[in-house]
């Protein structure tokens, strides 16, 4: 677990405003969406895809925001028409989950214990970045964790 900032970059962006049950709902379905996108604007794919959470507090009925976010790059201007936004660089303690997303649970209690023990304090909003997504075996997913502080 490391304190770290991530840069800035360009994302496609769609936004949901929801809660923890209706998470699957966007899995795969919102990324091919945004891909797709992408390669008909001709933009090249920057990175992974994102999950920003934006007012969650970790209970079941809570509506928070859920960004899904891909980065890209190439020309981006002028894009009227594109869901694009600057993405500000990102200060946070963050850590890898290797294996399945029903663990994620304990890799978030672990990773808050540690940042409020080194005296910091959340800010809100946190990340999970999909470095590799494995729906046929979970076990190979590997995701950072990033919860931001302020």
């Amino acid at each position: 677990m490391e304190l770290k900032t991530h840069p800035g970059f360009t994302a496609l962006v769609s936004t949901h405003r929801t809660k923890f049950a209706d998470l699957a709902n966007f899995v795969g379905r919102v990324s091919n969406e945004l891909v797709t996108m992408a390669v008909q604007h001709s933009l090249l794919l920057g990175g992974p895809i994102y999950w920003a959470y934006t007012g969650i507090d970790g209970t079941q009925q809570t509506v928070f925001t859920l960004d899904i976010l891909l980065p890209v790059t190439g020309d981006t201007h002028p894009r009227e028409a594109l869901p694009l936004k600057t993405i500000e660089p990102f200060t946070c303690f963050a850590t890898w989950h290797y294996g399945s997303w029903d663990q994620l649970p304990d890799t978030y209690g672990k990773l808050i214990q540690q940042l409020q023990e080194q005296g910091h304090s959340m800010n809100g909003l946190t990340r999970e970045c999909y470095l590799n997504i494995d729906f046929a075996n979970p076990a190979n997913n590997i995701t950072e964790v990033q919860v931001g502080i302020g």
